[in-house]
C-alpha cells in the first residue's frame, strides 16, 4: 500500500482500492506493545517523530455497506498478519462519513458486530 499524491490520508492497495488512514491513536490496539503505551506513543509522537507507532489502521468501504479494515507496516507497507493485532470485521453499516473522518463509530453496530465478538469470541481479555 503507498500514499495517494494528492491525499496523504488515502492510500491504495496493488488493485487501486482507496483505503482511508485513521489517526494513529485509533491503531493502538494493532501495535506489538500494549494498548496504554501504544496510545501515548501515537500522541506524543506528534512531538517527538521517533516515538512513531509502527503499524498503521486503515478502513476501506465495501460494495454492500460495511467496511474492511486492515493494518499495515507504516516501514514496509506489508500487511499485519499477527492474529492478536489484526483489525476487525467491520461489519456495521453506521458510518456515513468513515473515509471523512478516518474511522468508524465506537458504539453501536462497529461494537456489537466487531468489537464486542472479536474481544470475546476471538482473543478474550488477552486481545491486545
Amino acid at each position: 500500500m503507498y500514499p495517494t499524491p494528492s491525499d496523504q490520508t488515502i492510500w491504495k492497495d496493488e488493485k487501486g482500492r482507496p483505503w482511508k488512514l485513521n489517526a494513529e491513536p485509533n491503531a493502538a490496539y494493532h501495535q506489538p506493545t500494549s494498548v496504554p503505551v501504544s496510545f501515548v506513543k501515537a500522541h506524543l509522537s506528534k512531538f517527538i517523530p521517533i516515538l512513531k507507532v509502527p503499524n498503521l489502521k486503515f478502513i476501506s468501504p465495501n460494495d454492500d455497506g460495511r467496511y474492511s479494515e486492515v493494518c499495515a507496516n507504516r516501514y514496509t507497507g506489508e500487511l499485519v498478519i499477527d492474529q492478536s493485532i489484526i483489525g476487525t470485521f467491520n461489519l456495521c453499516t453506521n458510518a456515513p462519513d468513515a473515509m471523512v473522518a478516518g474511522k468508524l463509530p465506537t458504539d453501536g453496530e462497529h461494537k456489537r458486530w466487531d468489537v464486542d465478538p472479536h474481544n470475546d469470541n476471538m482473543y478474550g481479555n488477552g486481545y491486545k
